[in-house]
């Protein structure tokens, strides 16, 4: 009979002993994103990529993006790869959508400790754009596959960054 009398308190009680988005470290409020290394022969994408990490963290929202002598932590990244290849035929053997992947490696860093949170060698993601229109929407171009390759990227390094279970 106690144990079910205590099953309401354990339930108020519990929820708050658990977190879906707690930081990996509850110390890290700031991050510093600074610019990242290119290593491709893509002009301008380390900017790209750059500022998309860094309005990634202001729109998240949890870590505050400051310059690094003020920071908590710092996220740095390399661009190693860029890749623009076909993705799908037609039957004709046409390629009607190509597909963009990014490559970086990135090194996420505890400042107060000094300790590596995180680092990804060869972390990849990848966009695709329509070479010709279909199905009502129109053709796209390189630039729209890069955007949504950028973004998975992001999308992968805020998931790492910030989210834990």
């Amino acid at each position: 009979m106690r144990i079910i009398a205590a099953i309401p308190l354990l339930v108020a009680i519990l929820p708050g002993c658990y977190s879906f988005s707690a930081r990996t470290s509850t110390h890290i409020r700031s991050v510093a994103v600074p610019f990242f290394e290119n290593r491709t022969d893509r002009f301008g994408l380390e900017s790209q990529v750059t500022e998309a990490v860094a309005r990634g963290f202001l729109e998240d929202g949890d870590l505050r993006v400051v310059a690094e002598h003020e920071a908590d932590s710092v996220l740095r990244g390399v661009i190693t790869r860029y890749e623009n290849k076909a993705a799908v035929f037609d039957q004709l053997e046409q390629v009607t959508t190509m597909r963009v992947t990014i490559t970086a490696d990135i090194t996420y860093r505890d400042l107060v400790s000094g300790a590596a949170v995180w680092e990804q060698k060869g972390l990849s993601a990848w966009g695709q754009y329509r070479l010709v229109p279909s199905t009502g929407l129109p053709a796209q171009t390189e630039e729209d596959g890069q955007i949504e390759a950028i973004g998975r990227l992001v999308q992968e390094i805020l998931a790492r960054s910030i989210e834990t279970w």
